[in-house]
């Protein structure tokens, strides 16, 4: 669940909540010692909608020229799912610019760049 994040951006300042840590430091250990990935549901839309004044909305929908590294974790992190809804949250929510999202998220990973931590 994502409440299980404490904080979440910038990405390399993401931690899990004091309740989540005392879990996930007993998988985490586990993944990286298997060779397994911590799969996420990226919703990047989440954390512009709750603090657009911080969060700025090229960092959610891929047009930032430069992103913020992910740091400290030893487990790969792969995306399970990801988007940006187009409807029902005002201009947060339209389908302009859950159109953007789609087409630089896909454009990402078909560029095969990967990300800041493991280009």
């Amino acid at each position: 669940s994502g409440a299980a994040l404490g904080v979440s951006y910038p990405p390399s300042s993401g931690a899990f909540t004091p309740e989540a840590s005392s879990t996930m430091s007993g998988i985490l250990p586990l993944l990286a010692q298997r060779g397994s990935p911590l799969m996420i549901n990226v919703y990047p839309y989440f954390a512009y909608a709750s603090d657009p004044v911080n969060v700025h909305l090229d960092y959610g929908q891929f047009t930032a020229t430069t992103m913020e590294k992910v740091g400290g974790a030893n487990v790969d992190m792969v995306v399970s799912e990801s988007g940006w809804p187009s409807d029902g949250n005002g201009d947060f929510t339209t389908p302009e610019l859950a159109g953007t999202y789609n087409r630089n998220f896909l454009k990402h990973i078909t560029s095969k760049a990967g990300t800041p931590k493991r280009p």
